[in-house]
């Protein structure tokens, strides 16, 4: 604010942001940062009381994120990375659902998965190769 003809004035010195009026976590995240950032590069046109001042009206129309809520987007982002690199190597989603489910199981849970699918994975050599070589002995003079 500044003072002309000896009314106050207002002056429009930047955009800060903007969120949509059903904002997300996300959308509130990604304002703060952006609100943030843009109030830092205008240090040389207010003093630290008119940074706070903005700061606190803000917050009565959006929120800061809480921490826990911080973290669940950051681990929500991570894992929405995880799948679009699996995705993009060739998993489908039901691989990924069975990866989930085997990552919940405990330890002797595990194992015994893996005995199993050893187990499986034998029989099937197994009659895999009886069968070449059955076709073999037959093919045989």
């Amino acid at each position: 604010m500044y003072r002309a003809g000896g009314k106050v004035r207002q002056q429009h010195i930047a955009a800060l942001g903007s969120v949509s009026p059903k904002m997300t976590v996300a959308d509130r995240l990604a304002f703060w940062d952006q609100v943030e950032e843009r109030l830092a590069k205008l240090d040389n046109r207010m003093d630290k009381d008119g940074h706070a001042k903005i700061i606190a009206a803000l917050r009565t129309k959006i929120p800061m994120p809480t921490p826990v809520e911080h973290r669940k987007a950051e681990a929500n982002t991570e894992f929405t990375d995880a799948v679009a690199i699996l995705l993009k190597a060739g998993w489908t989603i039901a691989d990924i659902n069975r990866a989930m489910s085997l990552s919940m199981l405990n330890d002797d849970e595990m194992a015994e998965v893996t005995a199993l699918t050893l187990r499986g994975y034998e029989r099937a050599q197994r009659a895999a190769f009886n069968k070449v070589y059955r076709r073999r002995r037959r093919a045989a003079p």
